[in-house]
C-alpha cells in the first residue's frame, strides 16, 4: 500500500530488457558465483569459514541487486515525462483517497465530519455512530468486513482457527455501547 503510484516511470524492467540483462555475462558470472557459494556452505562445517562465506555471498547478491538498479534508473530515464501532462502525479488522488473504500466507517466520517450541519440532524448522528464505530473497532487489526473473526475464530470454514487479538473483554462490550457514549478511562 505504501508504494506511491508514478504514471511516467516503470518499478520494474520490462521483460525484455530483464532477459538481457539476465544473459549479460557479469549477471551470469553472479549467478554462478552465489550458486557454488550456496553449495560451499553445505559442504562446510567450521562456523567462522561459513560466516566468511555468507558474507561473500551477500556481497555477490548486492552486485547483482545494484545491477538490476543501474539498469532500472537508465530505462526509468530513458522515459518521456511531461510535467503538464494530464495524468500528472499532482492530478491523481491522495493515498487515503485511494484507500478509504477499504473501510466504510473511515469513508463517511470523512465525508461527513466537517459538514456545517447541528449534531442533531442526520448527517450529525450518522458521524458520532461512525465515530463510536472507529471507537470499538480493534485498532491493532484492520479486518475487511467479510473476514472479520466470529467470536474469535477465523471465518473460514477450513481454518476456524482461535484468534487471540481480536477478542474483546466483557468489560470493553460494557463500556462501549451504541445507544451512549461512554468512554473507557
Amino acid at each position: 500500500m505504501a508504494l506511491q503510484w508514478c504514471p511516467q516511470m516503470d518499478q520494474s524492467l520490462p521483460a525484455k530488457v530483464k532477459a538481457d540483462l539476465v544473459e549479460r555475462a557479469n549477471f551470469v558470472e553472479i549467478n554462478e558465483e552465489i550458486a557454488r557459494l550456496r553449495k560451499r556452505v553445505e559442504l562446510t562445517a567450521d562456523k567462522e569459514e561459513i560466516k566468511t562465506i555468507y558474507n561473500k555471498r551477500n556481497m555477490a547478491y548486492q552486485r547483482r541487486r545494484q545491477l538490476i538498479e543501474d539498469e532500472l534508473q537508465k530505462w526509468q530515464e530513458s522515459q518521456p515525462y511531461n510535467v503538464n501532462d494530464k495524468s500528472s502525479i499532482m492530478s491523481r488522488l491522495t493515498f487515503f483517497d485511494r484507500i478509504r473504500h477499504l473501510d466504510p466507517s473511515r469513508d463517511k466520517l470523512a465525508s461527513l465530519l466537517f459538514l456545517e450541519v447541528p449534531l442533531r440532524s442526520p448527517e450529525g448522528r450518522a458521524a458520532i455512530h461512525n465515530m463510536i464505530t472507529l471507537y470499538k473497532e480493534n485498532p491493532r487489526v484492520a479486518y475487511r468486513p467479510s473476514l472479520k473473526p466470529k467470536d474469535g475464530h477465523c471465518p473460514v470454514a477450513s481454518c476456524n482457527r482461535w484468534i487471540e487479538s481480536y477478542v474483546i473483554s466483557e468489560r470493553e462490550k460494557q463500556l462501549t455501547s451504541i445507544g451512549s457514549l461512554t468512554f473507557l478511562l
